[in-house]
């Protein structure tokens, strides 16, 4: 079986909530790709429209810095891929 899927809250969820990729509480957990013979994974980094200037980088960046802390923590079950050629790895 194969998945695609796209979430843009799981990053600030898991955040906000001290959770990590591996946990029980979201939909989104690294554990449950395991069924897969391939899973990809989108995850979006949004930030309030309310937000603004300084804020609005912050909140990015943040968000950012968690999903690359999140990566590099399993790294060694997952991988980002910043271009479409790392699909066909």
């Amino acid at each position: 079986m194969k998945a695609f899927d796209l979430h843009c809250d799981t990053i600030p969820i898991i955040r906000r909530n001290g959770w990590d990729l591996v946990n029980d509480q979201c939909h989104v957990s690294i554990d449950k790709f395991a069924p897969f013979e391939h899973y990809v994974q989108c995850f979006a980094i949004a930030v309030n429209d309310r937000d603004r200037g300084q804020v609005a980088i912050d909140s990015y960046e943040t968000k950012l810095a968690y999903w690359k802390q999140q990566a590099e923590k399993y790294s060694d079950r997952i991988f980002w891929a910043k271009s479409g050629s790392r699909f066909s790895q």
